[in-house]
């Protein structure tokens, strides 16, 4: 071969060589610190997502909660307003 019986062939090879081994260095490492950052970025929204959810589930029970004690007094209210009419009705039957 032509390169490697001249040793000025050999060595720009190896230089060609080192150079785009250096570069797909850089590119990997580059790579590897935009995966990095989107890795935390992905990391930092998922627990503002869950920190939001668990905001919203605690509104939730309250709402339940305070719907529940709102059936309740509309249950006491229709039991007293049933108590009020069968008085009503005893007292028109006497």
């Amino acid at each position: 071969m032509v390169a490697s019986d001249n040793k000025y062939m050999t060595s720009a090879v190896e230089t060609v060589y080192l150079t785009n081994e250096y570069k797909n260095a850089i590119k990997i490492a580059r790579e590897r610190e935009d995966f990095i950052r989107l890795q935390a970025y992905k990391d930092a929204k998922l627990k503002e997502l869950e920190e939001s959810n668990a905001m919203k589930e605690a509104e939730i029970a309250s709402k339940e909660a305070e719907i529940a004690s709102k059936e309740a007094e509309i249950a006491d209210k229709d039991a007293e307003i049933a108590r009020l009419k069968a008085e009503l009705d005893n007292l028109k039957k006497q």
